[in-house]
This record gives C-alpha cells, sequence and structure tokens, in this order.
C-alpha cells in the first residue's frame, strides 16, 4: 500500500520546515537578532512590493538574476517573471558596515532542498 501523492508532499514539506525552523533557531541563538557578516539579504529594495516580498513586474531590472522557485523551474525565465513567480535576488553580506546598513527583515534563510546554499555560519 502506498500513501498518495498529497500525503507525502505534506510529509516532505512537513520535514522541510522542521529543518528551517532548526537552523533559524541556531542563527538566532547564535548571533542574535541583528545581521552580521555572511548572512544572504534581498539584493536590492527597490524591487521588492509591499504584499508578500514578491518582485514588482516594472521594476525587476533586466541584469537581475533571479532565482527560480521550484514549481517554475522547468519553465523558461521569461514565462517565469510573465507568471509573477519569479524571487528576487539575494546577496552575501561581506563586511561589517554592510551588516550594519540592513535591518533583520531584509534577512532571508533559503528552505532546504538538494540545491541550496545556506549563508557560511550557518553550515
Amino acid at each position: 500500500k502506498q500513501l498518495p501523492h498529497q500525503a507525502l508532499s505534506l510529509y516532505a514539506h512537513a520535514a522541510q520546515s522542521l529543518v528551517w525552523n532548526a537552523v533559524l533557531s541556531r542563527r538566532i541563538s547564535k548571533f542574535g537578532p541583528r545581521p552580521v557578516v555572511g548572512d544572504l539579504v534581498f539584493a536590492g529594495d527597490s524591487t521588492m512590493s509591499s504584499a508578500g516580498g514578491m518582485p514588482l513586474a516594472e521594476d525587476a531590472g533586466a541584469d537581475e538574476a533571479l532565482i527560480m522557485d521550484d514549481d517554475v523551474a522547468e519553465g523558461s525565465d521569461s514565462e517565469a517573471q510573465e507568471c509573477g513567480r519569479a524571487l528576487p535576488s539575494v546577496r552575501v553580506l561581506r563586511t561589517a558596515e554592510e551588516a550594519a546598513a540592513v535591518q533583520l527583515s531584509d534577512v532571508v534563510l533559503p528552505l532546504p532542498g538538494s540545491d541550496v546554499e545556506y549563508p557560511p555560519a550557518l553550515r
């Protein structure tokens, strides 16, 4: 007997959330509620909309590298941008000055997956 696909997906997402919460707890307990060198932050604040952190289509620059959502990875980049599912690009904070210039709400932590790179301090 086999579990339905939706049930398997539910278990996979629950495990993914468990790992994400553990990594976030470790990050907060180790560094506190402030950005630090090595954290990942959104590459451009101007491309973010106020609802849900998704980029505004008219604000997205042509030269920005976009990270694709798993559900859109099979489609083309232009197809993903047209449907508004492309995620904004991120960058690594490399200096203490960069870390001091951003807020904790700008820090992003990727969901666990097969092709995910965590900040160096959380590896």
